[in-house]
């Protein structure tokens, strides 16, 4: 008896091993995916990567956006990769200082500071260079320096829009007020609603919505810089941040990403490679920032 429950046994433990062998003769997995199988038993248990981004827009926009791209993420490493989003703008410069996300989609102006400050990686950046322009609704208010002292509809620091204007104000008693909104979209429609007197908007976007007749003009166009971007916390292995990288260069990572390529204005959406260099410089502009300044 025992010596036919050993022949069962080893012929069940045959079939196993030809079921293996025909999968694998099936031909290969993308290589993502099989970063992902053999990655599998030792991440499970890990704690998941937080992905994050500056709060705009509501909640339900912003999570519409960001969950399609980590669940991309956490299938192309294997990996658990979850979205936590802040629930404002300080809370935000406080966890990015702590150091609480491992991975961060946002302006140069964060690249910059996280690789400075946190020793962070620069994964890829959307296309071109952006600039925003300040759009006022009254030919009476010509240059910058007349916003002294008048509301400004902006999203708060560390929003972009935002430190790109008032780097024109160093003086923090001569300054526009600002009138927090969240997003562009609500920037611009405050300015239409006669919420602030100004806005500050992504210069792509402007061209679009503004029209003959709405009464609005343009007074001000900042300087370029370089587009939106992903950055990796540096305790992320250099070959995941490798992997991250070519997925979202990859086409199925610009159609995931597609939605949020459009909605930071960007009309021309692709990723391409983010260096270092490209940011040189450009944490000063979040020097009077809390959590981040300095």
């Amino acid at each position: 008896m025992r010596a036919d429950i050993t022949k069962a046994f080893i012929f069940c433990m045959l079939l196993a091993s030809q079921a293996t062998a025909k999968e694998v003769a099936a031909g290969p997995l993308g290589a993502a995916y099989q970063v992902m199988s053999s990655n599998r038993s030792s991440h499970t248990r890990a704690a998941p990567w937080v992905l994050s981004a500056s709060p705009q827009g509501s909640a339900s926009a912003q999570r519409a956006l960001f969950d399609p791209i980590a669940h991309y993420l956490a299938a192309v490493t294997g990996h658990a990769v979850i979205y936590r989003r802040a629930g404002n703008g300080l809370s935000f410069s406080h966890n990015l200082a702590a150091g609480r996300y491992d991975l961060v989609f946002g302006g140069p102006h964060l690249a910059a500071w996280a690789d400075r400050h946190e020793g962070a990686h620069p994964l890829v950046r959307l296309f071109g260079r952006m600039a925003f322009d300040t759009v006022v609704r009254s030919l009476r208010i010509r240059t910058l320096a007349a916003l002294v002292g008048r509301p400004v509809c902006a999203n708060p620091p560390p929003g972009f829009a935002s430190v790109t204007l008032l780097r024109h104000f160093p003086d923090v008693l001569r300054q526009p007020y600002l009138i927090a909104v969240s997003g562009w979209r609500q920037a611009y429609h405050g300015l239409l609603r006669g919420s602030c007197q100004a806005a500050v908007l992504p210069a792509q976007a402007a061209r679009r919505l503004m029209t003959p007749g709405d009464g609005l003009y343009v007074i001000h166009q900042s300087r370029g810089y370089p587009g939106y971007g992903l950055v990796a916390g540096k305790n992320m292995p250099r070959a995941v941040r490798h992997l991250i990288r070519m997925a979202l260069l990859a086409r199925q990572g610009r159609r995931v990403t597609m939605p949020l390529a459009r909605a930071e204005g960007v009309s021309a959406h692709g990723w391409v490679v983010a260096h270092r260099k490209d940011y040189a410089g450009l944490q000063k502009l979040l020097r009077r920032v809390p959590f981040l300044g300095g």
